[in-house]
């Protein structure tokens, strides 16, 4: 049985450290964090800048 991964969003050491950076930092939650990058991947927009945006956005905005 293969197993499938929730987002294939590519995760370079920067995006990375923005995911990270959005629970840490920003105190997003991990599953508002998962559910970011999946949206993301969804629309074709899973890179480490549009992320970052919305991940400051969002916690402005006390998402």
């Amino acid at each position: 049985m293969e197993r499938r991964r929730p987002c294939s969003a590519k995760r370079s050491p920067a995006l990375s450290g923005t995911l990270i950076q959005a629970h840490e930092d920003y105190g997003l939650p991990c599953e508002v964090i998962l559910m970011l990058v999946a949206y993301a991947n969804k629309i074709g927009r899973a890179n480490t800048s549009y992320i970052e945006s919305t991940v400051r956005n969002w916690a402005d905005s006390s998402i």
